[in-house]
């Protein structure tokens, strides 16, 4: 199994397309392995199977992993037995409750739906459950057009509140995803204030 900096990558897009590349975990544990993050939290929205979520547990001290699908998490826990600073979180995040029960933390990492109305409500979201200074992961913005301009909208509504830290993952032309080729970078990290 490849590792970077002692930390192991699990799987990357090509062996599953719902998560992320390993380049893109190298990048996560580059950004957030300074010891200052060791005593934060982040807030995994659409954990799926854990994969990602494992990296996360090596960097921050807290967790909160959310998912709908019961499978997918329970398959996420058994993927991170060990790791006991997980919560997790069974919840619909489109839903009528929404956010309304999840953490404030000091980064929110979103995977979940890739269509507009969805991006522009996890966005929404995100900024009242996310501390000032702290920052905000997106998965999948260069595969799916829709996330890049909700994404590119959001930043302009918010004035100046939000801006584009860097980008991460594979860049531009990749074929990570099996039958995709990425439209601009991977992910994209947006700091808050």
């Amino acid at each position: 199994m490849k590792e970077h900096k002692g930390i192991k990558l699990s799987f990357d897009k090509r062996e599953d397309k719902n998560t992320v590349t390993h380049q893109f975990k190298i990048d996560l544990i580059d950004m957030f392995e300074d010891d200052k993050w060791k005593s934060c939290s982040v807030l995994e929205v659409a954990c799926y199977k854990g994969y990602t979520t494992s990296i996360l547990s090596k960097l921050f001290e807290r967790v909160w992993a959310v998912e709908s699908n019961k499978s997918y998490l329970e398959s996420a826990k058994k993927y991170n037995e060990k790791n006991t600073n997980i919560r997790y979180i069974r919840e619909n995040v489109y839903a009528g409750r929404k956010w309304k029960k999840f953490p404030i933390a000091d980064v929110v990492f979103i995977d979940c739906n890739h269509d507009y109305k969805s991006v522009t409500s996890d966005l929404e979201q995100s900024i009242e459950h996310l501390n000032d200074g702290g920052f905000i992961v997106m998965d999948d913005y260069g595969l799916f057009w829709q996330l890049k301009d909700a994404v590119h909208d959001f930043i302009k509504k918010m004035d100046g509140e939000i801006t584009i830290h860097k980008y991460i993952g594979e860049p531009e032309g990749s074929t990570a995803r099996k039958g995709k080729v990425m439209n601009d970078w991977e992910g994209i990290i947006l700091k808050y204030k």
